[in-house]
């Protein structure tokens, strides 16, 4: 591994760093707002539950342990009428006082209440709304297109409360026992098997679940509706997939994509999946997934999918997505991080775990370059001034929605990456092995995790990780490479990447690298810390380089002598390395430490015949320019140089035999080439797509298809783009939710986007769709549009929204905007009308629109010189416009 010998300055840097160790886990040490007085056993709890009712209620009684005498108990209800009607199996009103502001009600006790076990009946009714977040209903529409309602849940991080009376902090890990009574025709789901079932006198029924095990409260869940399951008994676990009316009969790749997964977990944890029974349900409208222990619930495309039509991309992103979640069973719900600012033990490592199992058990898809689109996820938002780390402190747990981001998901993967790398995969895994079995059914930090890496590596990994995990940022390694006396000598030294007030800083992290030739002798595995360093090496003709790994953190800066030099032979380079170099070249050339000239010169020296993750790395970069050129008079000659890359590329790709054009990653380019070009104003592209468009049945793939959408969208004539919106609001193929979603955001017109955004105050399309429109149209161009109908529409969009979406709906028309004054408007409405737990989200935003605006003013006026536009072309490219976001993937 490339941490095989531990150098002085390296482990002296990580020790610095992590001088403020996180705490092992301790009840009274855990951050929260309620008590640790109170610390609930159990709940036996009743809803009364319709989908088709307004409102619904619930009873129950909580079995608590309290640790310290008290004359009152505080517990979190959310939007919920409560009454305290029972104490210690006496039945006795008690004062009720809510806080809505803090989401808590304060039960006012007859007596002081001494330590020692006790019991509280709690009643109480709620409304039942359609914002995603608590229970909530979905509308959906049956394949013959009748419109139908279901009950779900999504409780991550504060939801349950909006459920019922609760503890809802993680630490407070309990059993819960629950029965819903409902209309006879509905299906009851719930975290455990059913235990019983009766009908009741007014032609409902109640359902009784078995109790869950000891568990955080954000992973309770309930769903109610008509549906369906495909079922099967695998290794002693019984699976089901369930979907609404007429769909299960598509859930065959999910499932045995499920049984795929749990026996590698089953493995590599060398602990099986602990609960008897395993559902996984689709639910109309839903964005992502989520882990509830025995109930995991998806959106409809991630488990139901047409066998003969689903593209790579949507089995791809079903069977990841699902070694996530399952992943999550044992990480997050066996072992429950302690408060949310160790979310990263959650999030991260099932990130991890899932794209690791993925590959694993589907060996074609190592050829896919999506490691290096989650590496450029995790440096996006980590070199910007708001930058948080992976491991941060979250004040409140409705801060707690800031952590779900690309730092804790895609950096902590990257790190976790990083960390298997020093370890060793086996190492890794018996420590993981040795947390989980210590702190089952309870709750761990991170300290935790590393005390348990270390006793069985034997490795002071703690160090190695803190210096990761609890700083933000990472760092440009500056190389340059000089000869002498015969010998070659490469010079190394790191300083923080980013941009604003962050770029340049003097900050370090340890980085294990390895230098090779490029025959792939004279290897050497160097470890960078807080100082400088130059390494001796052979002969100066060897022209080591550094090479890539795909859990890298860092960009590589050449001096200008050796960059030539890479340059003069990039084609006989590795495909690795000229993926990684282009990709951080363009990442420094918004720096300013690399000339943009380099990056198309490496474009124009990339062969034709290079691999798919080359050329999906080439991709990147080419629609990142594309998108800072928009509305620019870069655009058009930008455009021209797309089309001159990619045609031949696409020539190539089409002289494939059929085999090789099947396989998982050249279907994926063939697409994407395909697809840009089209964007870019190929003709041939472009009647492709009206062809296919105007087809019933496409004779594309499904990948193609999808993106053959968005050039059509992006050409439509007015008569064309209403069709598209027609079919959009027609469809009902789970598959193409997402794809005519993304195709309506390339509105051609004002016109256009103005019909695309009043689809937002529509049911028509799936809510996570129709969430999404507003933010999508801003990084295509029309942020300025979409500020101005989210001012004039703000009070409907928040009443449709969820607690957590009301950040977003502010931030969103800044989605890849570098326009100052618009940046200045959302600020001031932000600092106005947002909470202090909002207002993180809206900076964040801030930065990223403030970078762009510092990236395109290095690189806008040498551009339009390379592309030989005129002096006023250069002159005018500091212009504000509105690029999409910098992931250009």
């Amino acid at each position: 591994m490339f941490l095989r010998r531990l150098g002085g300055s390296l482990l002296g840097l990580s020790l610095t760093l992590c001088a403020g160790a996180a705490y092992a886990f301790k009840l009274d040490q855990v951050p929260g707002a309620l008590s640790r007085s109170v610390v609930p056993v159990d709940y036996r709890v009743e809803l009364d539950a319709d989908p088709y009712a307004d409102s619904f209620s619930g009873r129950q009684t909580i079995r608590f342990d309290l640790r310290r005498a008290t004359r009152e108990i505080v517990l979190h209800a959310d939007a919920l009428t409560v009454r305290a009607d029972a104490l210690d199996g006496v039945a006795q009103a008690m004062p009720v006082e809510a806080d809505a502001q803090a989401q808590t009600i304060t039960i006012r006790l007859p007596r002081r209440l001494e330590p020692g076990r006790h019991t509280l009946g709690l009643s109480w009714q709620g409304r039942i709304e359609e914002n995603g977040e608590g229970l909530y209903v979905a509308r959906y529409r049956t394949p013959d297109g009748v419109e139908k309602r279901m009950l779900a849940t999504d409780m991550e991080p504060i939801g349950t409360r909006r459920m019922m009376p609760l503890f809802d902090e993680p630490v407070f890990r309990a059993r819960f026992d629950i029965g819903v009574r409902t209309p006879a025709r509905f299906t009851v789901l719930g975290n455990m098997p059913q235990a019983s079932e009766r009908s009741l006198p007014d032609g409902r029924k109640e359902v009784r679940f078995m109790p869950t095990p000891k568990m955080a409260s954000y992973l309770v869940a309930l769903a109610v509706g008509e549906f369906e399951a495909a079922r099967a008994t695998h290794d002693g676990i019984e699976l089901a997939i369930w979907t609404t009316e007429g769909l299960s009969q598509q859930t065959g790749y999910a499932m045995a994509a499920t049984w795929q997964v749990l026996d590698y977990y089953h493995q590599w944890f060398g602990i099986r999946y602990p609960l008897p029974k395993l559902d996984q349900l689709a639910v109309p409208g839903k964005r992502g997934a989520m882990e509830n222990w025995g109930l995991i619930t998806y959106g409809e495309s991630l488990l139901v999918m047409d066998p003969d039509r689903a593209g790579f991309r949507q089995r791809e992103g079903s069977f990841t997505t699902i070694a996530h979640e399952i992943a999550h069973q044992w990480f997050g719900n066996l072992v429950t991080m302690a408060w949310w600012d160790d979310l990263w033990l959650n999030e991260a490592f099932a990130e991890w775990m899932g794209v690791k199992a993925a590959r694993e058990l589907n060996p074609a898809w190592r050829a896919l370059d999506n490691l290096g689109h989650e590496r450029d996820k995790a440096m996006l938002d980590d070199a910007l001034p708001t930058a948080k780390p992976i491991a941060r402190a979250v004040a409140s747990d409705r801060a707690a929605f800031d952590s779900f981001d690309a730092t804790t998901y895609n950096k902590g993967h990257m790190v976790i990456g990083l960390i298997e790398q020093y370890l060793g995969e086996q190492g890794l895994r018996d420590g993981i092995r040795s947390y989980l079995g210590k702190h089952a059914y309870s709750n761990a930090t991170g300290a935790d995790l590393w005390d348990a890496l270390a006793k069985r590596s034997g490795k002071p990994v703690a160090a190695f990780a803190q210096a990761w995990t609890t700083r933000p940022g990472h760092p440009t390694v500056f190389a340059s490479r000089t000869c002498e006396q015969g010998q070659e000598q490469i010079s190394l030294r790191q300083q923080r990447y980013g941009f604003g007030a962050i770029a340049g800083a003097d900050e370090q992290w340890p980085l294990p690298l390895q230098l090779a030739a490029q025959d792939g002798a004279a290897r050497e595995r160097i470890e960078l810390g807080s100082a400088p360093q130059v390494v001796t090496g052979p002969a100066c003709r060897t022209m080591r380089s550094v090479e890539p790994s795909p859990f890298d953190l860092w960009r590589l800066a050449w001096d200008d002598n050796s960059l030539h030099a890479l340059l003069a032979r990039f084609p006989q380079l590795s495909s690795e390395q000229r993926a990684r170099l282009l990709g951080d070249a363009w990442a420094l050339a918004q720096t300013g430490d690399v000339r943009i000239d380099t990056v198309v010169a490496m474009l124009d020296a990339l062969p034709v015949s290079d691999t798919p993750q080359t050329w999906s790395s080439a991709i990147a970069v080419m629609r990142a320019v594309r998108g800072f050129a928009r509305n620019t008079p870069h655009a058009a000659a930008w455009d021209a140089r797309v089309r001159g890359w990619l045609a031949p590329v696409g020539e190539r790709l089409a002289a494939l035999p059929t085999d090789q054009q099947e396989q998982p990653a050249f279907a994926i380019l063939i697409a994407d080439v395909e697809t840009l070009r089209g964007l870019a104003g190929d003709v041939g592209v472009i009647g492709l797509a009206r062809q296919q468009f105007a087809r019933a049945e496409p004779n594309v793939s499904r990948d193609r298809y999808v993106g053959l959408l968005q050039v059509f969208a992006a050409h439509a004539t007015p008569a064309e783009f209403d069709a598209l919106l027609a079919r959009s609001r027609e469809n009902r193929d789970t598959g193409l939710e997402w794809a005519y979603g993304n195709a309506l955001a390339y509105a051609p017109t004002p016109e256009a986007a103005e019909k695309v955004l009043a689809l937002s105050l529509e049911d028509a399309l799936p809510r996570a769709v129709r969430d999404s429109l507003a933010g999508w149209l801003a990084e295509h161009g029309h942020a300025r549009q979409v500020w101005a109908f989210t001012q004039a529409h703000i009070d409907t969009l928040f009443a449709r929204a969820s607690t957590w979406a009301r950040r977003y709906i502010v931030s969103s028309p800044l989605d890849g905007a570098r326009d100052a004054a618009l940046a200045a408007e959302i600020d001031a409405y932000a600092a106005a009308h947002l909470t202090d737990d909002e207002r993180p989200t809206v900076k964040q935003a801030l930065a990223a629109s403030a970078r762009n605006i510092e990236a395109w003013q290095r690189i806008g006026e040498p551009l339009a010189r390379v592309l030989g536009l005129p002096d006023s072309a250069a002159t005018a490219s500091s212009g504000a416009s509105e690029p999409p976001k910098g992931d250009p993937s």
